[in-house]
């Protein structure tokens, strides 16, 4: 018996101890909760855009003076030719004709005041020969926002508390450090929730369609460059008398060698002859 009621006096502790917490924790969650009224909506917003243009780079120059117009500023710009076909034409003895077939494709990522982003997405898009494909994206980050302020209310609290207490401890000292880095920390995203709010990203994806270009180049085939048959025939015969000479001009400086190469060959055979009759 006097177990039981033993058993059921703990019980009853341990859910009393249990009702003290949440109710503990019910009051810390209505002290420290914001209203949603209290902050402004924030509200991230992403534009992406695909487009032809007639030309390129034209476009390119076109849409930064339009960013500045505008009140924004240049992320990233880059545009590129990709060549689809090139071929060489002989045009002349000494110069081809280079035919390249070509597209071109451009890519600029900017950051747009939210307030001008409907006006310069609408400026983009009238100039545009033809718009393959329009989208906007918005992305709420209010509730983000206010766990960030709160949470960094919550922590810089707990580190005033803290050293309130006097620091006597060296884990009081680390957790107090810790708390520190992760008020910087949502202060930090809070602080780029508000920038991309205020900056909305633009993504300006535009080609121009193919294009040929013509263009004259030197030929660098050198057999090209060889002179006419009736020239080549005539340099080929004085080239041959020439080689004629210089034969005739060799066996004069070693006709003794000749003559002597005769003498003793007809000596042999002499020779050979007197040799054979005897």
């Amino acid at each position: 018996m006097k177990r039981n009621i033993l058993a059921i006096a703990m019980v009853m502790a341990i859910f009393g101890c249990s009702n003290e917490k949440t109710g503990e924790t019910a009051d810390i969650i209505s002290k420290e909760s914001i209203p949603l009224d209290s902050i402004a909506a924030k509200i991230i917003k992403t534009a992406d855009i695909r487009f032809r243009v007639k030309d390129a780079w034209k476009a390119k120059r076109e849409i930064n003076a339009r960013i500045k117009q505008y009140g924004g500023t240049l992320v990233e710009a880059a545009v590129e030719n990709h060549i689809q076909q090139q071929d060489k034409v002989k045009y002349s003895a000494d110069s081809l004709a280079e035919i390249t077939l070509y597209n071109t494709e451009g890519r600029i990522v900017a950051r747009i005041p939210s307030e001008n982003l409907d006006l310069f997405t609408d400026d983009i898009v009238a100039h545009a020969d033809f718009v393959d494909q329009q989208s906007l994206l918005f992305d709420d980050q209010s509730i983000a926002y206010l766990a960030n302020t709160a949470k960094a209310r919550n922590r810089s609290e707990t580190v005033a508390s803290i050293s309130n207490n006097n620091i006597k401890r060296k884990g009081d000292a680390s957790q107090s450090l810790q708390l520190k880095d992760e008020v910087v920390n949502k202060q930090v995203k809070n602080l780029l929730i508000n920038s991309k709010v205020k900056s909305s990203t633009v993504t300006l994806s535009f080609y121009q369609g193919n294009t040929i270009k013509k263009i004259m180049i030197a030929n660098d085939n050198l057999g090209d460059y060889r002179p006419a048959f009736l020239k080549r025939l005539s340099l080929s015969l004085m080239n041959g008398w020439f080689i004629l000479t210089e034969f005739l001009l060799v066996i004069a400086n070693i006709w003794t060698l000749l003559v002597l190469a005769l003498a003793i060959y007809f000596g042999i055979s002499y020779y050979r002859k007197t040799k054979a009759t005897t």
